[in-house]
């Protein structure tokens, strides 16, 4: 393929849109390749290469004129053997779904969405999710993240997927390395994400409540916004966790906070592969996940974290990791080979060719 598409909702800073960019970013270095957006582009995320053409579907009336205008800007860049179209998230799979005639198609599954969709959107989400599910068999070729999530995909569409790892994009990060050893003493957590039921921030503070009586020496930092930020704050003082609990708010640039922590916690009841997970990994900062959908891939217990089932085993989870340090003096990465960028991103290339 001499030109490869990347259509996406909008440049809203998600999950599934940094992993946009840091594929688009890998791509370019070999290919012609274009980020569209299904909404308005406003605002461009400062993290994109430059070389990177955008373009957007978003002054168009209604999604057929929006198919209509995708179309015609696929067609403008050569014939169907030429193209490639790699879509992420509904609006842009939905999209993406009409273009076969015009490009190679490919949907990149970035979650669990039977259990995001149904968790983010209440009732109407388990059948979005499977109509999503559904329509992936009519794509050339579909990506998924993890072999859980592959099986999930086959089951609902029939449809065999190419699991190909969830990537960060390792260079724009690394100067953020901290080489000095891990001081002894206090333990820091992190947690960064959006502040919702899914990712359930509710359960850290519960439990670092419980450590703190313990008489540990530890600090939290909370990363994020959203909608459970007025109950994390009154439960900060209603646990008395105002000197060893910070929230920030949304940071645009958490790599130096993160870099700085001892241990990355993320207690989220449904996910993909959460890219701040990965960037904590790369920064050599172990990591605590729920072992759900695919961390089971990500995280080898006391090798580069701990994994934990239910919601009473994330204390004992939490307890072994302050006894765990990443030795190296340059804090070396913890991310496995399978979610290094370079692999990932030579595994899009051969899939589109």
């Amino acid at each position: 393929m001499k030109n490869i598409f990347i259509i996406i909702p909008s440049f809203e800073p998600t999950g599934p849109i940094k992993g946009a960019i840091a594929l688009a970013n890998y791509l370019v270095n070999y290919r012609d390749v274009t980020i569209v957006t299904v909404k308005n582009n406003f605002e461009v995320m400062n993290d994109l290469d430059k070389r990177v053409k955008t373009e957007t579907l978003g002054n168009s009336k209604n999604i057929f004129s929006q198919i209509s205008a995708y179309k015609k800007i696929l067609k403008g860049s050569g014939s169907r053997k030429d193209v490639a179209s790699i879509s992420l998230c509904f609006s842009a799979d939905f999209v993406n779904l009409f273009c076969k005639q015009e490009a190679f198609t490919c949907a990149s599954v970035r979650g669990n969405l039977i259990n995001i969709y149904r968790m983010d959107n209440g009732i109407f989400g388990l059948p979005l999710a499977i109509i999503h599910l559904i329509s992936l068999f009519q794509f050339n070729e579909v990506v998924s993240m993890s072999n859980h999530m592959r099986k999930q995909i086959k089951f609902y569409s029939r449809k065999e997927s190419k699991v190909i790892g969830n990537f960060i994009d390792e260079f724009k990060i690394n100067k953020f390395r901290n080489k000095e050893k891990p001081r002894n003493g206090i333990k820091k957590f992190i947690f960064v994400g959006v502040l919702n039921k899914r990712k359930n921030p509710i359960l850290l503070l519960n439990t670092l409540k419980k450590i703190s009586d313990l008489g540990h020496n530890i600090t939290l930092d909370i990363l994020g916004d959203g909608p459970l930020m007025d109950s994390i704050l009154k439960e900060i003082e209603v646990l008395n966790l105002e000197k060893i609990v910070k929230v920030h708010g949304h940071v645009s640039s958490p790599y130096k906070l993160i870099s700085e922590s001892s241990v990355f916690v993320l207690p989220s009841e449904a996910e993909g592969t959460s890219r701040a997970s990965l960037e904590a990994l790369h920064l050599g900062i172990p990591c605590i996940l729920r072992n759900i959908d695919g961390n089971s891939e990500l995280i080898k217990d006391g090798v580069n974290g701990f994994l934990f089932k239910r919601d009473n085993d994330l204390l004992d989870a939490m307890l072994k990791s302050m006894n765990f340090s990443n030795s190296h003096l340059d804090r070396e990465s913890l991310l496995p080979k399978f979610y290094r960028q370079e692999e990932c991103g030579k595994a899009y290339l051969e899939l589109l060719e």
